[in-house]
C-alpha cells in the first residue's frame, strides 16, 4: 500500500506531465544523466547546467561517504518549475522553494525553478535524501541543521567550497530570540 507521500509524489509528477499536455505554451524536457532524470519546463540550457550540478554535488557526497552505502539505484527524480506560478499549486507550503520525497521506487525532489541561485535549496534538500538513505535517526534540528551546512555546497573546478554563511541566517541570529538547548535536544526524531 502506497504511504501519502508516495501518493502525492504520484499525484506531483501526473498532474505535471498531464497539465503540459493541456497547455501548448509550457514545454516539458526529460533530461537524463547517469544518477538523475530532471522534468523541467525551464529550457534545456538551464536543465543541462542544473543535471550536471547535481552530479557534481551527487560526486562529492559520493568521495566523502567512499565507504557507505550506495544512495540509491533508481535515478533521483527532478521536477523543476520555470516560475513561481507554475510551482505554487505543488508546494507543500508557503515557504517551500523545493521539497524532498521518498517514494517506494525512487527519491523525488520538486523545486520553485533552476537558477543557480536556487541550487543551494535542491542540495538542502539531496542532504535529506543521503540523511534517510543512510539510516540514521537524527533530530531534526539536526537534519535541518546538516542540510543547511551542505546547501553552502559550492563546486568549484574539482574543489568543493562547503561552509559559506547563507545570506539572511547571521541577521536571523542576531534579531531573533534563540531556543534553550534543553528545549532543542529535547525535539522528537525524525
Amino acid at each position: 500500500m502506497a504511504s501519502s507521500i508516495e501518493r502525492f509524489a504520484a499525484a506531483v509528477l501526473a498532474s505535471v506531465l498531464t497539465a503540459s499536455v493541456a497547455t501548448a505554451a509550457e514545454q516539458w524536457l526529460k533530461l537524463t544523466s547517469s544518477h538523475f532524470e530532471l522534468y523541467t519546463t525551464a529550457g534545456e540550457k538551464k536543465g543541462r547546467e542544473a543535471i550536471l550540478f547535481f552530479e557534481q554535488v551527487r560526486d562529492f557526497f559520493g568521495k566523502a561517504r567512499a565507504y557507505a552505502k550506495r544512495v540509491t539505484d533508481a535515478p533521483v527524480r527532478i521536477i523543476a518549475f520555470r516560475s513561481d506560478k507554475d510551482y505554487k499549486p505543488y508546494r507543500i507550503s508557503e515557504s517551500a522553494d523545493a521539497f524532498y520525497l521518498d517514494g517506494y521506487d525512487r527519491d523525488y525532489i520538486v523545486m520553485r525553478n533552476i537558477t543557480e541561485e536556487s541550487y543551494p535549496i535542491a542540495v538542502h534538500e539531496f542532504t535529506h535524501l543521503l540523511v534517510k538513505h543512510a539510516g540514521i535517526e537524527v533530530p531534526i534540528w539536526f537534519n535541518e541543521g546538516l542540510a543547511d551546512v551542505y546547501s553552502s555546497l559550492k563546486p568549484l573546478g574539482k574543489k568543493v567550497l562547503i561552509g559559506s554563511l547563507i545570506p539572511g541566517r547571521s541577521y536571523s541570529l542576531q534579531q531573533s530570540k534563540w531556543i534553550p538547548l534543553d528545549e532543542l535536544a529535547s525535539v522528537a526524531l525524525l
